[in-house]
């Protein structure tokens, strides 16, 4: 279970780089956010680590 856990720890902390490496390059570009095919790329990111929030132990981390 510890594993298991910091598997999904570490996935999470991974996924989290990743969306912030991606939004300093959203910031850097001259399109519009809404437009930027990055910004599909950061949604899909947010969700999977959401889902991985939900599948740690303890309660619930979201809102």
């Amino acid at each position: 279970m510890a594993n298991d856990v910091q598997g999904l720890l570490t996935q999470i902390e991974e996924l989290d780089s990743s969306i912030n490496r991606d939004m300093d390059e959203l910031s850097r570009t001259k399109s519009p956010a809404s437009s930027n095919p990055l910004w599909a790329s950061i949604r899909k990111k947010m969700a999977e680590r959401d889902d991985l929030l939900e599948r740690l132990p303890g309660p619930s981390l979201s809102n």
